[in-house]
């Protein structure tokens, strides 16, 4: 199967071994008289959220939710961060209504730009293939910010564009193109600095032409994406793109090298089995 990126991979995943987490795990079982008990519980569940252990995650929410806001406050960034891990969790599996309950709950915090909620909002309806409602509120949060944008909103220009351009996809090729280029023209614009940026909508530039038949020249986008995941140490992306590549070398017919790209594929994930991906 082709991969392609939307806003909702994770640049943390392999964070954290398997091993490591099961330690994590059977301390916390041990000591639950501890007064650091909630603090270790905390973080087990940011580890969660990192893992991708979502049925995990989301039985441990709600305690999670009460001793984050009784402890630091019902505006902190340490429950915003809470949030934000549980609409993944939700939305990761598949229960729509509680991951939009946790996108109102986003939406309360004044210190957070309020266009926030309408971007989670339109990745859960992405997640359910409702990508008409999911199309519209990312036009609304656009709307909202492009004009005289915070630091916070710049940095969310360019993650609308690119789900814009991952929903429209679908039936719109060339529009999906215009929403891509977009977003990597404010990623170079807001995001100078941060290294990777532009790996999701290269992924998705490379999805538009495979999507059309133009595999060589999607192998172009999902190279260049592949080098960023590489300097960044982005194993999990790196190992994605080079399945791309090896597909697209298969469908144009040269299979000796669509094969042999692909069993590099294989060989980096099975190096990094240890990690969460």
């Amino acid at each position: 199967m082709l991969a392609r990126f939307s806003e909702r991979d994770n640049d943390q995943k392999g964070a954290i071994s398997y091993r490591e987490l099961a330690d994590k795990i059977f301390r916390l079982q041990n000591d639950t008289e501890s007064e650091d008990f909630y603090d270790n519980l905390y973080n087990l569940y940011l580890d969660y959220g990192t893992c991708g252990e979502y049925m995990k995650l989301i039985s441990v929410f709600p305690a999670i939710e009460e001793w984050v806001a009784s402890t630091y406050g019902s505006g902190s960034d340490e429950l915003f961060q809470v949030l934000i891990t549980a609409h993944d969790g939700y939305v990761y599996t598949y229960n729509k209504s509680d991951a939009l309950k946790v996108d109102e709950k986003i939406q309360t915090f004044t210190n957070k730009p309020a266009s926030l909620g309408l971007f989670m909002k339109a990745s859960v309806h992405s997640q359910f293939n409702e990508y008409d409602q999911a199309q519209d509120l990312l036009k609304q949060c656009l709307d909202e910010i492009l004009e005289n944008p915070t630091e916070d909103e710049k940095r969310l220009i360019p993650l609308c564009y690119n789900s814009l351009g991952y929903v429209v996809m679908e039936y719109d090729l060339e529009g999906a193109v215009g929403y891509l280029q977009k977003a990597i023209e404010y990623n170079n614009k807001y995001l100078t600095g941060k290294q990777g940026a532009n790996i999701d909508p290269l992924v998705n530039l490379g999805m538009v032409h495979y999507k059309s038949g133009a595999y060589l020249e999607a192998v172009k986008y999902f190279n260049e994406a592949l080098s960023h995941s590489q300097q960044t140490q982005n194993i999990y992306k790196a190992a994605l793109c080079l399945n791309n590549i090896g597909l697209c070398y298969l469908y144009s017919g040269n299979q000796v090298k669509g094969i042999r790209v692909l069993e590099d594929a294989l060989k980096l994930a099975e190096e990094h089995s240890g990690k969460l991906s």
